[in-house]
């Protein structure tokens, strides 16, 4: 099943604009409600979720891209943007790979994309329907909310089997990985300790024409998350603002100041130091480089904590 409202006429997209929202694991096209009211476009249940059933077979990302392009088909798309959170933005980039035609570009979030055997063993921990009744048992309702009695516990085992096949073989290789040439946008919580700002960073560097951009004090639970900030990345226009790189041969890029002398004081005055501000209001030191840009219709500011 397929929801989708027009967005805001007004929307930087224009009224043309093709947009599709993809929920997590365990979630469905409810969890993706309250953020198609603000920026409209589409909405799908993945293949075992909601209202869908579980294949035999169980799940598989092979599955949740084939919902995509049925949510192409249903919304008469030929173009989109997608967005998607944590496993939909793993289904998201997949897609961008295998149709690279068909995606305008890409923002995700909470999406963990490099796994260890301690990260798997944690997460499958969580996945286990009888401590979420004895631990957690409003999640536990909220799945049998949103799934069914009698579908639920299927599903948790399920994506904790998929979990634990993606983890032995990730399907997002850099030969993948290259294949995606739309702009990405990997959004990321600064507290979130499943996806991990860190490891997002990491899988950035290996994606032609990606961002990252943290969310302060943001967990990952989507439902923790601050939609006006998620609104502000999916609007906007414009092309994207990255930092400059450095030009063929090292040395400094174009219009970068060298290094200052020892002595000399802090650029943009005395207050600039470090955790000083400069004039014009931006802040310096702290490790922190902060550009503001706007990435494929999504503005952005790109937050690199340096180690």
């Amino acid at each position: 099943m397929v929801d989708k409202i027009p967005p805001w006429l007004d929307h930087s997209f224009g009224a043309q604009m093709d947009l599709l929202l993809l929920h997590g694991a365990l979630g469905s096209k409810r969890q993706m409600l309250p953020l198609q009211q603000r920026v409209g476009g589409a909405v799908i249940d993945f293949t075992g979720h909601g209202e869908r059933q579980i294949p035999a077979t169980g799940l598989t990302f092979a599955q949740f891209v084939e919902d995509i392009d049925r949510a192409y088909a249903a919304n008469g798309f030929t173009k989109a943007h997608l967005f998607g959170y944590s496993m939909g933005g793993y289904a998201a980039l997949l897609y961008a790979a295998q149709f690279p035609e068909r995606v305008s570009s890409v923002a995700t979030l909470g999406t963990k994309y490099l796994w260890t055997p301690e990260g798997l063993q944690k997460e499958l921990r969580m996945l286990d329907p009888e401590a979420m009744l004895a631990k957690v048992p409003a999640f536990a309702q909220h799945l049998i909310a949103l799934h069914g009695e009698g579908k639920w516990r299927a599903l948790v085992s399920a994506i904790a089997e998929s979990m634990s096949e993606l983890a032995a073989a990730p399907l997002l290789t850099p030969q993948v990985c290259a294949r995606i040439d739309c702009k990405v946008l990997l959004c990321v919580g600064e507290e979130d300790t499943t996806a991990l700002p860190h490891d997002t960073r990491i899988f950035a560097s290996g994606l032609p024409r990606a961002s990252v951009h943290v969310l302060r004090g943001t967990r990952h639970p989507f439902e923790s998350v601050d939609l006006n900030a998620i609104e502000k990345v999916l609007r906007g226009g414009g092309g994207a603002r990255r930092p400059p790189r450095p030009p063929p041969g090292g040395g400094r890029p174009p219009g970068r100041p060298g290094p200052r002398p020892r002595g000399a004081p802090p650029r943009g005055g005395a207050a600039a130091g470090r955790g000083g501000r400069k004039r014009g209001g931006g802040l310096s030191g702290a490790g922190a480089l902060r550009c503001v840009g706007r990435l494929s219709g999504f503005p952005f500011i790109l937050r690199i904590f340096t180690p």
